[in-house]
């Protein structure tokens, strides 16, 4: 099925009431993800993204809807960003294509030169038809698509045994040696961020602000969205989790570790501890996200590359076990026709050019 570009009425959502109702429409479809909701709109609006948020009704119901984030790059124009949408009730090509009419009329009235969509977990037959509707693959990566994700349905004897066998290892390794986990709160923030930023100089990349991560509290913690698990020994804090539980998700956010008490393996207990909490608590998947994109590849196509050849950190995820997948990609549209046709002959020798590279950059951070 081919999208019509039609003169509609836009069913944005700006009230207080309508977003409320379109946070519950999220929070309860299958596909649901914390990257559709107001919240993380509000989040991301101290980074300059602005929302709108559009939607198709049944008898009064909403049963689809994508919320576009939108910023002004330099040179480039508005960029529009929809993370880990649409959002579907149930999928059907129908709804799809009156939905994608609407985000279109949304991003012309916004003035979006480039539209990149992320389609939600699972949503491999809205990738299809988004290319079917002149979207092409895009090779920018705002949220990683590599993942493995822990069935939480299972017993816990059964969720360990299925780990690699250090992995076990370090996890009963740490219990001996004293290490303690505990739930974390708004006052250990500050801790959080600087193992954050301890962990991504090590690991030679940056981060947010302790400010985007207080906001990320304010809006995500009353809701029970956001949880901190906070990693010690003898009372000295190692390293701090952040979680975000969402529909019958717990996501792994960020991680922390102050590179002390290498030997203790905190970061395995603290993993250990988070997913105990999940199970406890109803939820049904532990999502590991942003496990490296080649290597999730090779493992599927029954090539695993050799341990040694996998980044530290996808290795270390891996350990726990799981179903390991790929998400769909991101796939990108510019509504100009001439530098739509420019940009997809022109972008792989351009990649290092600072106009596109600030657009990859900008995605890049999510």
């Amino acid at each position: 099925m081919t999208v019509q570009l039609l003169n509609q009425q836009l069913e944005v959502a700006p009230a207080v009431d309508d977003v409320a109702r379109w946070d519950r429409f999220v929070e309860n479809a299958p596909n649901g993800h914390h990257a559709q909701s107001s919240r993380w709109a509000a989040v991301k609006a101290h980074l300059g993204w602005k929302a709108t948020r559009v939607y198709v009704e049944r008898d009064g119901e909403i049963v689809a809807g994508a919320q576009i984030l939108k910023c002004p790059i330099a040179i480039f124009g508005n960029v529009g960003y929809v993370p880990k949408g649409a959002v579907f009730k149930r999928y059907d090509e129908r709804t799809a294509a009156e939905l994608l009419a609407k985000i279109h009329v949304a991003a012309r009235a916004k003035r979006v030169r480039m539209l990149i969509i992320q389609p939600a977990d699972n949503e491999h037959a809205f990738a299809d038809f988004l290319q079917r509707n002149n979207f092409a693959p895009s090779t920018l990566r705002a949220i990683p698509i590599g993942t493995t994700r822990l069935d939480l349905t299972q017993p816990l004897d059964t969720i360990m045994a299925n780990m690699k066998s250090k992995t076990r290892y370090n996890i009963r390794l740490a219990g001996r040696k004293g290490v303690t986990v505990r739930m974390g709160d708004s006052a250990d923030l500050p801790l959080f961020h600087t193992m954050l930023q301890a962990t991504a100089e090590r690991q030679g990349f940056s981060d947010y602000s302790l400010a985007y991560f207080e906001e990320m509290d304010r809006q995500f913690s009353p809701r029970g969205q956001m949880k901190l698990f906070v990693a010690e020994h003898e009372g000295e804090p190692l390293s701090v989790l952040l979680a975000i539980p969402f529909g019958k998700t717990v996501l792994f956010k960020k991680g922390g570790w102050s590179g002390k008490g290498s030997k203790l393996h905190p970061n395995e207990a603290m993993h250990w501890a988070a997913i105990q909490w999940a199970k406890e608590n109803g939820y049904r998947i532990y999502d590991f996200e942003g496990l490296d994109e080649e290597t999730v590849r090779r493992i599927m196509s029954d090539d695993p590359p050799p341990s040694n050849e996998i980044s530290s950190v996808t290795r270390f995820k891996l350990g726990f076990g799981g179903d390991v997948t790929l998400n769909p990609s991101p796939y990108e549209y510019v509504y100009n026709g001439a530098v739509r046709w420019a940009y997809r002959q022109l972008y792989p020798r351009l990649k290092a050019s600072e106009r596109l590279q600030v657009v990859a950059n900008l995605f890049n951070r999510g």
